[in-house]
């Protein structure tokens, strides 16, 4: 778009810095755009929790909804804060638990060991499981040496591309752990995002905004095409009763009120997306 103003050399995940180090090296100025997912960030800015939240959208149109009704400027101004600039969150997959056993109930949680983050964490939780952080590159061999008994890492597609299949051998197809989670996000580091000419900001945002529907159409199409690859890998998918998708929701209700207990800014997150939810019929949840 810029026609060549613009040059732009990517560096893949943890060769400038570790992984989880990239928010606050971007905001330092180490590099000037970063990559990363809102929910390892969760505690700097608390209100990063709503970026995995159980029981919630029901679609990518409702994220849009949410999106373009506040939730992109709220969380500008969250990355301004750090002196970052956000470009924006985009439309993720469904997060789905890939288990070494099979799980047909949520009640099968109790005692398990499995390693995830953010909401999806505080929901194992609430049923009994005991969940661990684990860094990405590390993830396979804990699953494999039993470590953990599974994991989440992103859509269904996902467990092909870190051939997770391999180590462990079950999926809860319905529901997912975390439907439509908007977790992976771009931002600018603020001395050099100020120092860039209006036209060029412009190009960004564009490219951003084309990014934010592409990431999640992207997913949909990777995850619809992932379950017969898995199946023929010996994976098997499980789906909960009405019974066990009603405990699943019950429960999402746990982590909102975990996430709009982590101060006024998480409040108004939670608020933003539960005021859209009940609006649409989706729940009677309320934040005063």
């Amino acid at each position: 778009m810029s026609n060549g103003r613009v040059q732009i050399e990517l560096f893949p995940g943890g060769t400038l810095v570790p992984t989880l180090e990239v928010f606050q090296a971007c905001a330092a100025g180490t590099f000037e755009i970063g990559s990363s997912a809102l929910p390892h960030h969760q505690g700097i800015c608390p209100e990063f929790g709503i970026s995995l939240f159980p029981g919630g959208y029901r679609s990518h149109s409702d994220q849009a909804a949410v999106w373009y009704r506040g939730l992109h400027d709220f969380l500008r101004e969250s990355f301004a804060s750090q002196n970052l600039h956000l470009l924006s969150v985009f439309q993720g997959p469904s997060f789905h638990l890939i288990t070494k056993k099979p799980i047909t109930a949520p009640e099968q949680f109790d005692g398990m060991k499995i390693r995830t983050v953010g909401g999806l964490a505080k929901l194992l939780e609430s049923f009994g499981t005991k969940t661990v952080a684990i860094a990405p590159g590390e993830i396979y061999t804990a699953v494999q040496l039993g470590t953990v008994e599974g994991t989440t890492w992103g859509g269904i597609s996902t467990f092909i591309q870190q051939k997770l299949y391999e180590v462990a051998k079950y999926v809860i197809l319905d529901p997912p752990i975390v439907p439509f989670g908007t977790t992976d996000e771009v931002y600018v580091n603020m001395d050099a995002w100020n120092k860039l000419p209006d036209d060029i900001k412009a190009m960004f945002q564009a490219s951003a905004d084309v990014a934010y529907y592409e990431n999640g159409v992207t997913f949909w199409e990777l995850d619809n095409e992932a379950v017969s690859i898995l199946k023929s890998k010996g994976v098997e998918f499980t789906v909960f009763d009405e019974a066990g998708k009603a405990a699943m929701q019950e429960h999402a209700k746990i982590v909102w009120d975990s996430i709009a207990e982590g101060g006024p800014r998480a409040k108004q997150a939670v608020k933003i997306l539960t005021d859209y939810f009940r609006e649409m019929g989706y729940t009677d949840y309320k934040i005063e």
